[in-house]
């Protein structure tokens, strides 16, 4: 539909005029193809997510889903050697995903990960977790994530997925995220609850967005994926 207001064309596009986009998965359901998002919960968190690198990276099952073979940039601080040698030893799994360490907030640090990302085909990059990669920003400010998270990120998902891994404490309440939220094109919770003999179950609690085309193509309503760890 277009109108004109005060001799200027405006064109009008009524989202009931939208046909969605198909939904390009990198991990169906829970990883969009350039998509941003957000996995919080405890320190469980960043056990999924180095899960999920090493399973990308070697095209092995993650949480009872099948995985094509990707190529993975892990962006942390923590010492994840004993988690390495883990996975290594437990799934007989060779390759890593490229381990390095970085500030979101770095312009420098950004746009070579950008170049990094563009020659080497890398199909995700993780960041963990968001507080220690983004120094001197309030992740309670709209503002603050607008300006100082949001123009890197969005620059590099032009080329590849971003996950964000967010720690929370135990119990903390969901609104205290929605800046968070509202920044990313899916949200996916992360817990861990103790079962039978020391066993624990990991839940995947995921949620479709509606900030963007991308996301309004995503046909299931909130949802979880469960496995024994």
């Amino acid at each position: 539909m277009t109108t004109t207001t005060k001799n200027k064309n405006t064109s009008l596009v009524f989202t009931r005029d939208i046909s969605p986009r198909p939904a390009n998965w990198l991990l169906q359901p829970l990883v969009l193809q350039g998509g941003l998002h957000l996995w919080y919960g405890d320190t469980r968190g960043s056990h999924a997510g180095i899960d999920l690198a090493f399973a990308l990276t070697n095209g092995l099952r993650f949480h009872d889903l099948d995985v094509a073979k990707a190529n993975v940039v892990y962006v942390t601080a923590n010492d994840v050697a004993d988690r390495v040698e883990h996975w290594k030893n437990t799934y007989d799994a060779h390759d890593t995903p490229w381990i390095v360490d970085l500030q979101i907030t770095n312009e420098e640090q950004m746009q070579e990960l950008t170049e990094f990302v563009k020659a080497n085909n890398v199909e995700l990059v993780m960041f963990d977790h968001l507080a220690t990669r983004s120094n001197d920003v309030n992740l309670n400010s709209p503002a603050d994530i607008d300006a100082k998270i949001n123009p890197p990120l969005l620059k590099l998902i032009e080329d590849t997925a971003v996950i964000l891994l967010h720690q929370t404490q135990q119990g903390a309440q969901t609104h205290k995220l929605r800046p968070l939220m509202d920044a990313a094109d899916m949200t996916v919770g992360v817990s861990r609850r103790s079962v039978d003999r020391g066993s624990d179950i990991v839940t995947l609690s995921f949620m479709k967005s509606f900030r963007s085309q991308m996301a309004q193509a995503l046909t299931y309503g909130n949802d979880t994926l469960s496995r024994r760890a």
